[in-house]
């Protein structure tokens, strides 16, 4: 999917500029993503070193991905701060400021000591901070983002779509490779003790070098400040209420299943099953990499007058691929082909849904409602998973006197997808209503017969 959307922005006639154009509004979800899944990892680490909880209880890890979670509803304020900068500082210091922002959080994350001497809650509210303050250079890069679309590329700002989506993808892909990577270079006992700090000097790099690119492309455009007034993109929720909303549960299945698969079950892994640092990441990554060649065959299947039904298929397959999964875990006959079809599932769903969110919203509104609700469904659906999972264990060790921590992990999880299931199934019922999709079949044969 990565290289099909690089390679449809090289199709679509665009010029050199608007291409420029599309490039830096996918940097920023590239690193948006990039930190998601890397925060999602190292999360363990930051809890035995910084937080001290050497157990890794299920308390410090409900608290660290509420704070995750916190980052992410603050972009709003971010919005609004990027819309005062905008109106009273040039393009490339705002730039600049939020630049810095996201470079002194992924320093803190890098450089915090493990033995700083702080109480456990003094730690718990500086983490608070600096993942507020990422927060919130995230929603204001992303609405600048977004806003400097919409005046440079408003003729054809839906085709930025692609270059959004590929940046989606390839942050979720490098933060996969660069764990994988510090885990093959350093040993479990460096991992525990200094390397999980790499990937977040690795983001500072990423961020470093995407502010350079920024300043580098705007200053050869030839217009290098926005004219119009920077617009408050989430307004789309109360222009597009039902569409929105449907598209907010439908990204929320990709953001489900994409955590679940890349978090939640190295989590339980690790915390569980007692397997090593090493042969997780190796799992995971193997499981990544099948996934994404098996489904750059599967991709070439759907067209938009199948979509849903694709979606309605897949959606259905997750709920069996999510019960092997439990009888393996539970019966520890763990291996890369239980996890495999989630993989697979995971992947599928990043290509199926930004096409029925296409459909969902007018072509003037498109990249924006597009852009948004996969972003707040992604991450809402995602990030609460952990929470909403460990609830559910507790709910089920209640009704039913289970004593197999297995079994109530594995149930809790399951139960968590079968409910978006349901959701999804939902949504798919309201979409096939509301859209008829293949009014759009024509777009699947533009550009040269590349499936837009």
């Amino acid at each position: 999917m990565i290289v099909r959307n690089i390679m449809r922005l090289f199709q679509l006639g665009l010029t050199r500029d608007e291409r420029k154009v599309i490039f830096i509004a996918s940097l920023g979800s590239m690193l948006d993503f990039y930190d998601f899944i890397i925060f999602g990892f190292l999360s363990i680490f930051i809890i035995q070193n910084v937080l001290q909880d050497h157990h890794a209880s299920e308390l410090s890890f409900s608290l660290i991905f509420t704070i995750f979670i916190v980052g992410y509803l603050v972009n709003p304020i971010g919005m609004k701060i990027y819309s005062l900068l905008a109106k009273r500082c040039h393009l490339a210091w705002s730039v600049s400021l939020i630049s810095l922002m996201l470079v002194l959080a992924n320093l803190y994350f890098a450089l915090i000591s493990a033995n700083s001497g702080f109480a456990w809650l003094h730690s718990l509210f500086a983490i608070a901070l600096i993942r507020v303050m990422q927060g919130l250079a995230s929603g204001a890069f992303i609405h600048m983002e977004l806003n400097y679309l919409n005046d440079k590329l408003a003729h054809k700002i839906d085709l930025a779509l692609f270059g959004i989506m590929a940046g989606i993808e390839l942050g979720q892909l490098l933060g996969v490779s660069i764990y994988r990577l510090t885990n093959v270079l350093f040993s479990a006992q460096q991992m525990e003790q200094f390397a999980w700090r790499i990937p977040f000097v690795v983001g500072v790099v990423f961020t470093l070098i995407a502010y350079l690119i920024r300043l580098a492309v705007i200053f050869s455009l030839k217009s290098i400040q926005p004219a119009k007034r920077p617009q408050m993109y989430y307004h789309i929720y109360t222009r597009f209420p039902l569409q929105s909303q449907l598209a907010i549960i439908i990204s929320g299945l990709t953001g489900s299943t994409v955590f679940i698969f890349l978090i939640f079950i190295p989590y339980g892994m690790y915390y569980h099953l007692h397997y090593s640092v090493y042969l997780i990441s190796h799992y995971i990554f193997m499981a990544n990499l099948l996934s994404l060649l098996i489904n750059f065959g599967l991709n070439k299947l759907v067209r938009f007058h199948n979509v849903v039904l694709i979606t309605w298929l897949a959606t259905m397959a997750l709920v069996p691929s999510m019960l092997f999964w439990g009888w393996a875990f539970i019966n520890k006959q763990y291996g890369l082909a239980s996890i495999l079809p989630i993989a697979v599932l995971a992947s599928l769903f990043s290509g199926l849904v930004p096409r029925l969110l296409y459909g969902l919203f007018p072509e003037v509104s498109r990249a924006l409602g597009v852009a948004s609700c996969h972003r707040v469904g992604f991450i809402f659906f995602g990030g609460v998973a952990p929470l909403i999972t460990i609830a559910l264990g507790k709910v089920v060790h209640h009704l039913f006197p289970i004593s197999n921590h297995n079994v109530l992990f594995s149930s809790s999880v399951i139960i968590y997808v079968i409910f978006m299931a349901l959701l999804t199934l939902y949504a798919l019922v309201q979409i096939k209503r509301l859209v008829d999709y293949k009014l759009l079949s024509k777009l699947d044969y533009q550009s040269r017969g590349f499936k837009v």
